[in-house]
């Protein structure tokens, strides 16, 4: 399932890929954000969408993609790093040192953090400065997607 997430299973988006209710959570709401969650969100990969950003216009926007019967919130980001399974860092790369020590204390909160992945769409920081930040106990992953994955025509390179 999360194959297609990054673009590299051949399942349609139509096709039911995901037996159990899943959460993500987006750590940011801009554009990439957007154009992710545009995408992902005609699958039924995930029954939960989470969102946190400074800016509520942005996660109302994100919001909005979401179709139902799929449901979505702003959260805090404690909330969103509990809940979610996989949490998506669409974060600023200058943002990510004052921030991801507070997604790390949230996770290590949480029931289940080795079950938790994230997906970092951040340039610039290694998974190696990323288990730095958030330690080693959940699952890292890099990609770097592009904006045509809101209409389904994207490529991510991971």
């Amino acid at each position: 399932q999360f194959l297609y997430f990054i673009g590299l299973s051949p399942v349609k988006p139509t096709q039911s890929v995901n037996a159990m209710p899943t959460t993500i959570g987006f750590l940011g709401a801009g554009a990439m954000s957007s154009a992710i969650v545009g995408g992902v969100a005609k699958t039924d990969l995930f029954s939960r969408y989470l969102f946190t950003d400074l800016h509520q216009p942005a996660v109302d926007a994100c919001r909005a993609l979401v179709p139902a019967p799929r449901t979505s919130a702003g959260v805090d980001l404690a909330t969103l790093c509990r809940e979610a399974d996989v949490i998506v860092l669409g974060i600023k790369p200058q943002v990510a040192p004052a921030l991801l020590p507070k997604v790390r204390a949230a996770i290590e909160s949480s029931t289940a953090p080795a079950k938790k992945i994230i997906v970092s769409i951040m340039a610039g920081i290694p998974i190696a400065g990323l288990k730095k930040m958030l330690g080693d106990a959940p699952r890292i992953v890099r990609v770097m997607p592009n904006a045509p994955l809101k209409v389904g025509a994207g490529a991510t390179g991971i």
